[in-house]
């Protein structure tokens, strides 16, 4: 085993014999199965050569997404290396948190999210009440969408953000890298990038 230790922020997983995925229909099928805590230990280690500590499990659009809040939570009990949750939750100041939550994401490049959704009033106010709360925010949003995710998250630069997968893009364009060089100006916005 390497030295080399790694805390991942950002991972999924999910059972399928538990979980209703609609998602999974529009995907090539490469990834149509469960995959467990354990997989991304054994991935880490055979793909890397690193020990993987721990991570921060990240909702994966179930269905039902308050038996989802249950399977999150009976993961995080029954695996140690599971070190927080971040969960859905439609964001508004009269958003459900569950109390284990130690953030919230709300899918915004899912088909089901009208287009603009995080210019909506209740949108900002759900972040800035995620702020007052100590509870960030993770973003994952149509990567044509990045501006208009700026100009919600600007109006909120007190909310930690982090957006996924470097705004879910697909190539490093003018245009994208314009938004980011935007994103960088807010003082508590973080970026995933995703390795796997």
């Amino acid at each position: 085993m390497s030295d080399l230790k790694v805390v991942d922020s950002h991972f999924h997983v999910w059972n399928l014999d538990t979980q209703s995925l609609p998602w999974l229909d529009g995907t090539d099928g490469t990834i149509t199965h469960t995959y467990k805590v354990e997989d991304l230990e054994a991935e880490y280690a055979r793909q890397a050569g690193v020990e993987f500590v721990g991570g921060v499990y990240v909702e994966v659009d179930c269905a039902d997404h308050e038996a989802m809040d249950k399977i999150a939570y009976d993961l995080k009990a029954a695996h140690p290396k599971m070190l927080a949750c971040m969960l859905r939750s439609d964001v508004s100041p009269w958003m459900r948190v569950p109390a284990f939550a130690a953030g919230i994401r709300e899918p915004l490049h899912i088909d089901s999210e009208p287009k603009g959704r995080c210019l909506e009033p209740s949108f900002v106010e759900g972040l800035h009440t995620l702020a007052a709360k100590g509870l960030p925010f993770e973003s994952c949003n149509r990567v044509n969408e990045l501006e208009d995710a700026y100009e919600a998250f600007a109006q909120a630069p007190e909310e930690t953000v982090i957006l996924n997968h470097l705004g879910n893009v697909e190539a490093l364009t003018p245009e994208w890298c314009a938004v980011m060089k935007k994103f960088a100006t807010l003082p508590n916005l973080y970026v995933n990038v995703s390795v796997f």
